[in-house]
């Protein structure tokens, strides 16, 4: 995942050629090779990983355990094991956290909004749209782009969506409810990305490097603009949304 992530990302800053190939949804149905590059190594970054899990294919097996698990998880949230309604809180009571219309923590949503996807615009700039989607850093990213987005957009008096719970103030209320979705999974995203790219694959990659000007070259990717806005960037704007600009105390209700 995060192999592919770092060949997404940065096949056209690679100091050689490489061509990547592109990738269709269909392949993932079928027991086949999926390689982006030739042999699954990016310009030999990735020759210490064993060759059949570089290049496959596919098993028949994890073509069947995956849409399994996806079922099991879906089964879960409507299980009647689950927690009752009133232990089990709605996001409706989370409106008045948000912060009001042109407040500074508003600002701020919409100024990282706009940033965020100044940078996701860049990705699908350089690589179109498929490309930076096969990525769990871009997943991550446009989700906490969103949660930016959404929590700006709850603040502003539009009347169709006037919230008749709270008159004090207009409240987005169906957006501010998606946004709160976005809440915890936007969060847990960030701290994946930042702590599996920076402590476990940066590092790992950086010390099988075998030759001093191929670590160079890894470094001088490292601080790239987008890398280092959705790799390093990414955790502070996540807790910053998830914690700072419109607090409240996570419930149950954030595990949906």
């Amino acid at each position: 995942m995060f192999a592919t992530d770092f060949v997404s990302t940065h096949h056209n800053q690679s100091p050689q050629n490489v061509r990547v190939s592109t990738v269709s949804s269909s392949d993932l149905l079928f027991p086949s090779p999926w390689l982006l590059v030739p042999t699954g190594s990016y310009n030999g970054y990735f020759d210490w990983v064993p060759k059949h899990l570089r290049v496959g294919p596919w098993s028949v097996s994890s073509i069947i355990a995956l849409p399994l698990i996806l079922l099991g998880a879906m089964w879960s949230t409507t299980s009647t094991r689950r927690p009752t309604a009133a232990a089990y809180p709605s996001f409706a009571f989370c409106t008045s956290a948000y912060p009001p219309a042109f407040s500074w923590f508003w600002l701020y949503n919409v100024i990282v909004t706009c940033w965020m996807a100044f940078v996701l615009g860049r990705n699908i700039r350089h690589e179109g749209w498929a490309m930076p989607y096969t990525t769990f850093t871009v997943w991550s990213w446009t989700m906490l782009l969103l949660r930016h987005a959404l929590t700006a957009l709850a603040a502003l008096p539009i009347p169709l969506f006037y919230d008749e719970v709270d008159t004090t103030r207009y409240g987005f209320r169906v957006i501010s409810q998606l946004a709160e979705c976005l809440r915890c999974p936007a969060l847990l995203n960030s701290v994946v990305v930042f702590v599996v790219w920076n402590l476990v694959l940066a590092p790992g990659i950086y010390l099988t490097l075998e030759t001093t000007t191929k670590r160079k070259q890894f470094i001088r990717w490292l601080f790239q603009f987008n890398l280092i806005n959705q790799h390093f960037l990414s955790l502070p704007l996540a807790i910053t949304s998830a914690i700072v600009s419109a607090p409240r105390q996570f419930t149950d209700a954030d595990l949906w």
